[in-house]
């Protein structure tokens, strides 16, 4: 390559000259890498904390003082946690802190309510997806914007280290909800808290739905009313139908007619008779396959809790999540309108669950005592379902009593909440019947309940029986009880619970330090085991060396050791020795 290059070209009589730089000049200068400023162990965090410092300088904004105090405490190299939440973070607040992402790693950064711009969070996002500086990260509260959130998706799917994301209390709908959807399926999320984000409808859909039916549009079941322009459904014919309806359907569906309705130009779902609320109307129901997180074959934590999901089209979602998604491991459906309808839809999707979901969390849903039928009937296939939450909802006694033979018969539930679910004495008796029968269970927690001596009193001597339950929560308060005898007798009762709890608690331990015993045990006989079989195998090797070398200088040696072996065993004969007469 020359140094000089020029080229003269004639255009309209206009002559032009192109020239090239010397190639000492083209490169002007390098940066290292961030991994190896990382890994290198050059840089402590007084020169982190120096390095900040001047970027605020040329960015001209003040350095925070609460990131800077939380640096003084961390190790070189990695750090716990980089709490902002609260802090302001504008666009040359985001750029300063570039020196901090690009020579420290957190376990968690915390960037909730930090009134983050567009343009700022948009970079943000970007330096700690090319730093890799989190496996945590909670971005709640913030109007991240349209290119802050397709960063956003970005380092969902690009990240490698980030394994949970927060996204609360801030609306995830249309753009965000689809900017989630891409990212989703590739992601390496292994926690994913969308609470309070207005996901019920639309969101939800698009979150939860493939939509492989975009050449022909959404199943639609039940009468379509109101429908916007460019959604006008057309009656399908018994072809169409056959092809979408299948023997696995709701009932519901089977039954009603089915209508297609197409999708709009961008490739969206056009959803009819929406309310100014967001939500469908009863009886138009959506049918979509179970896509973004069906595909995800890593998530195992799903919070969806305070979404105002409802009983038909966002049940309907969820139970086929439930029916396609086999890495979910914890469920939290909590503050929602699930009701006894959506219930059903969740039980259904249950059915399925034979290696997958053991946490389900179903707190203040609107579900009473209609709703345990479903519940009762799918109890006793559960094989995996380790904790179940039915707290704050108006299952009363009747409740109860539906589900303690279910409870009988199911053998993975290790604890049942059933806070604040209006259960007196009489429920209290059917829970201490299920107590003194099961032989799993942990937990149970029954506070908010107004259980009084009799209730406390079947407890009390079903713990006498039960080895397994450790911890029983429940209102240690006498404010109901009226005569002295048994405010008492409610008292002792308490205590009594308390004591064989503890008791029960105690027995766990010392079985558990038991089983590490023997543990400890079995690891130093087969280690020991190991070390004497390679003290075999090794004199095997000599031995078998040994014969090799024989077999190679034939079996003279050998003749020579046996008749060494001989000499030394026989005795010596002396000639003896003759004198004279």
């Amino acid at each position: 390559m020359t140094k000089l290059r020029a080229e003269t070209t004639e255009k309209d009589g206009v002559a032009k000259r192109v020239s090239f730089p010397p190639d000492e000049d083209i490169v002007s200068g390098f940066a290292e890498c961030a991994d190896t400023q990382r890994t290198g162990g050059r840089l402590t965090v007084a020169d982190v904390i120096a390095a900040y410092e001047q970027s605020c300088v040329k960015h001209q904004v003040e350095p925070n003082q609460k990131a800077v105090e939380q640096m003084k405490v961390c190790k070189r190299g990695s750090a716990g946690c980089l709490d902002l939440r609260g802090e302001r973070l504008d666009y040359r607040s985001c750029e300063s802190l570039e020196e901090i992402l690009k020579s420290m790693q957190f376990e968690s950064i915390n960037l909730e309510d930090a009134e983050l711009e567009e343009n700022g969070a948009s970079s943000l996002l970007e330096m700690i997806l090319y730093y890799d500086s989190t496996c945590h990260l909670n971005v709640s509260s913030n109007m991240l914007g349209t290119t802050g959130w397709a960063a956003l998706s970005h380092l969902i799917r690009q990240s490698i280290s980030l394994v949970r994301l927060d996204v609360c209390s801030m609306p995830v709908v249309e753009y965000p909800s689809q900017c989630l959807a891409k990212g989703l399926p590739s992601s390496r999320l292994r926690v994913l808290h969308l609470q309070r984000a207005s996901l019920s409808g639309r969101p939800l859909f698009t979150l939860a739905a493939d939509h492989c039916h975009r050449s022909v549009g959404a199943l639609i079941a039940g009468p379509c009313l109101a429908l916007p322009h460019r959604a006008t459904p057309y009656r399908a014919t018994p072809h169409h139908a056959a092809q979408h309806r299948t023997a696995d359907s709701p009932k519901s569906i089977q039954r009603s007619p089915i209508y297609l309705v197409p999708t709009v130009p961008d490739g969206s779902v056009a959803i009819p008779h929406a309310t100014p609320s967001g939500l469908i109307k009863s009886d138009t129901l959506i049918l979509g396959d179970m896509g973004t997180l069906k595909k995800n074959s890593v998530l195992e934590e799903l919070s969806l809790s305070g979404n105002d999901l409802n009983s038909y089209q966002d049940s309907m979602q969820l139970g086929e999540l439930l029916k396609n998604n086999r890495s979910l491991r914890t469920l939290d459906l909590s503050h929602n309108l699930i009701a006894d309808a959506g219930l059903e839809e969740i039980c259904e999707g249950l059915k399925s669950e034979h290696s997958g979901l053991k946490i389900l969390m179903l707190l203040n849903n609107q579900i009473t005592c209609a709703g345990m039928e479903h519940m009762a009937n799918v109890l006793p296939q559960l094989k995996v379902l380790e904790s179940l939450t039915l707290d704050r909802n108006a299952l009363y006694n009747e409740g109860i009593h539906m589900l303690k033979e279910p409870l009988m018969r199911n053998r993975s539930i290790l604890r049942l909440g059933l806070a604040y679910t209006h259960i007196t004495c009489e429920g209290a008796v059917a829970l201490a019947e299920y107590i003194a029968e099961s032989r799993q269970i942990r937990q149970v927690d029954a506070r908010g309940n107004a259980i009084l001596c009799g209730g406390l009193m079947a407890v009390s001597l079903a713990l006498r029986v039960s080895n397994s339950l450790v911890s029983l929560e429940i209102d240690h308060t006498t404010m109901e009880e009226q005569d002295e005898f048994l405010i008492e007798t409610q008292e002792r009762l308490l205590r009594s619970i308390s004591d064989l709890c503890a008791e029960n608690r105690a027995r766990e331990k010392e079985r558990e330090a038991a089983m590490e015993d023997k543990k400890k045990t079995v690891e130093r006989g087969e280690g020991a085991m190991k070390d004497e079989t390679q003290t075999y195998s090794l004199k095997g090797t000599q031995a078998a060396s040994q014969q090799q070398m024989y077999s190679r200088t034939g079996a003279q040696p050998q003749r020579r050791l046996q008749t060494q072996t001989q000499s030394q065993t026989q005795p010596e004969m002396h000639p003896q020795k003759q004198t004279d007469p």
